[in-house]
Formats: structure tokens, C-alpha cells, sequence
């Protein structure tokens, strides 16, 4: 009889399950060692022949476990501007765990896009740093250029954490894709980029005659890119309105050349009707209007027409006086 036996693996064994986890870490086994009767006419004293031995069998645990995400892909926004290292609102917020044991859960991240390292944004812990076990995670601003709303609305990334070994060497990773969202921010003032800024009006246009449409843009969303006009009250006396959200210019009162030939007005643009006036921006536009002259003035002596002698015979084409009249138009 062999003085020795050998205790086998019945089944699987993992460090990082909960039943392991929950004995300690070791499993606590008797063993039994009976002898057995050379013959059967031999009868065994049971105190003497049985003995019972406490084994303990510690599991050791393997780097054999990835890092792993709470999620697989997450959502995130960022207002346009947001300056650097400031953190983006990501929802359900970032967790990574790897359920390996002590050294063997240790691993680090990184940023990168498209399988390339990305630096426009980073990580908290940062990137190369080495974490272990579990550690949530948050993303914040490395480059505020890149987040301009009117260039690009949107940017997909992806966060990498990548497990190390105990001299610190990568092995295996696990890769989530991050889709953010740029939020736009009232950022852009209105401007006239084809506004013409000279016009023509007949002196008997009549009132509500439609002058110019002035047009200005504002490159931002919603109500940030909704633009308001307004004449500022300088350079006419009301012989002129605009619409505020049209920006249609119209004639407001009769004009008369003969009393003033053109006018120049002061266009106000302003955004973001639904904002306090603090919160709004604004562009100015100056703008002539120049009266045009119509035939409707007669024709005025200049002075009292006197009586007028001449002696007879006169000779033909003799000057016998001078007389002269002026008309305004």
C-alpha cells in the first residue's frame, strides 16, 4: 500500500468567486484514513483504526481576469468653451473593476479615438497611472478648442483600460465608446456679412413703403442665433421704422427732399429674445438712406415783377429789364 495519496480538483476553482471569497479564500477539509482488516475474521478497534486529519487548501489567485466597465458605451455633454480640466457630465457615472486579487487587479487607462492615443480629453486617475481593484472615473477637458458647437456638435471616443502584470507590462484590455454631446451656448453676436448700406427712397414714397429688408446672422442655435432689430434713436426725426423681427425698413412719415436729403440711420441687431438683456449680444450697422427728388415744386418769382417802361422805337433784342425765379426741386 502506497503511504501516500493525493487530494484532485473535483471542480473549477476561482479566487475571485463569492464562495470562494466568502471561506476566506481556503478551503477546510477532513480527511479520513481507515485501515482495512487483512482478512475478515479480523476485527478493527475503531478508536485505533480511524484517524482524522484538518486539511487547509488555500486557493491562490490568477491574473486571469479583465478589467471590466459598468457599462459598455456611455453618454456625455459638455457646453461649447468649457475651458481645460474641466469635467464632463457623463451618465451613469464611470466605474472599472478588475476581481482578480491584490497585484493581479492592478491596470491603467487611456484616452484614444479610432485606436490612436486622443489627448483632447483626459482621465482621472490619470492616464498610465496604475490603479487597483476598482476605481471610478472621470473625463475631463484637454483641449477647449476642439469644442466649438458651430464646427463640430458631436465627438466619439473611447476610454481603455488595459491590465498590467506585476512587473508592470500591459496584457489584456477592455475598450468603452464614449459619445459626447457639445452643447451650444449663446457664444456668436449677430453680423451683416452681405448687408448692403446705402439706400435710395423717393421724397413722395408714401408711408409703409418698404425700403430694404435688413438681414443679420448669427451663426448660433435656437433661440442664441434668433435675432431682434431696432432703430436707435439718433439721426431722424420717426421718418422711418424696422420691424423688430423682420428687419424690414419702411417709411414712416412723408419725406420732403427740399427739407433733408438723406438720413443715416443706426441699426441695432440683438440675439436671444428670451434672455435677460445682460445675457444677450449685439452687433450695430450704419446705413444710409438718401432722398430722391421729384418734380413737386413750381417754379417761384425771386422778386416783385415791376412795372415795366420802354420808350417807342426801341430797337429789336434791347434788354428792357431782368427777371428770375427759383425752384427748389
Amino acid at each position: 500500500m502506497e503511504p501516500y495519496q493525493s487530494i484532485s480538483v473535483g471542480k473549477a476553482l476561482d479566487a475571485d468567486t463569492d464562495e470562494v471569497r466568502n471561506r476566506g479564500g481556503f478551503y477546510l477539509i477532513n480527511v479520513t484514513a481507515t485501515e482495512v482488516p487483512v482478512n475478515s475474521s479480523v476485527v478493527l478497534n475503531q478508536s485505533t483504526s480511524v484517524s482524522i486529519t484538518q486539511v487547509s487548501i488555500t486557493i491562490l489567485d490568477a491574473d486571469d481576469n479583465l478589467p471590466m466597465f459598468n457599462q459598455k458605451e456611455y453618454n456625455a455633454t459638455v457646453p461649447e468653451n468649457t475651458p481645460l480640466g474641466v469635467p464632463l457630465s457623463v451618465t451613469p457615472i464611470i466605474f472599472v473593476e478588475d476581481k482578480d486579487q491584490g497585484i493581479n487587479s492592478r491596470f491603467n487607462l487611456s484616452v484614444t479615438k479610432d485606436g490612436m492615443p486622443y489627448k483632447d480629453f483626459l482621465t482621472l486617475p490619470a492616464e498610465g497611472q496604475t490603479i487597483q481593484g476598482r476605481s471610478s472615473i472621470t473625463i475631463t477637458v484637454g483641449n477647449s478648442s476642439i469644442l466649438d458647437f458651430e464646427t463640430r456638435t458631436n465627438i466619439t471616443f473611447q476610454i481603455v483600460a488595459t491590465s498590467v502584470d506585476q512587473s508592470g507590462r500591459a496584457k489584456n484590455s477592455t475598450t468603452v465608446t464614449i459619445f459626447l454631446k457639445i452643447e451650444d451656448i449663446n457664444d456668436n453676436s449677430p453680423t451683416f456679412p452681405t448687408q448692403p448700406n446705402s439706400f435710395n427712397v423717393s421724397e413722395n414714397a408714401t408711408v409703409g413703403y418698404l425700403i430694404a429688408t435688413i438681414k443679420a446672422v448669427d451663426v448660433d442655435t435656437g433661440d442664441y442665433g434668433k435675432v431682434t432689430y431696432r432703430l436707435e434713436e439718433s439721426g431722424f426725426d420717426g421718418e422711418f421704422l424696422i420691424n423688430n423681427n423682420t428687419g424690414e425698413l419702411r417709411v414712416a412719415k412723408s419725406l420732403d427732399r427740399e427739407q433733408r436729403s438723406s438720413y443715416m440711420l443706426i441699426v441695432d441687431a440683438t440675439d436671444s429674445p428670451s434672455l435677460p438683456d445682460d445675457q444677450r449680444r449685439r452687433s450695430r450697422f450704419s446705413i444710409g438712406v438718401h432722398v430722391m427728388d421729384v418734380n413737386d415744386n413750381s417754379p417761384v418769382w425771386a422778386q416783385v415783377i415791376p412795372f415795366i417802361t420802354v420808350l417807342e422805337n426801341t430797337a429789336v433784342n434791347t434788354s428792357v429789364a431782368e427777371l428770375w425765379a427759383t425752384d427748389s426741386d
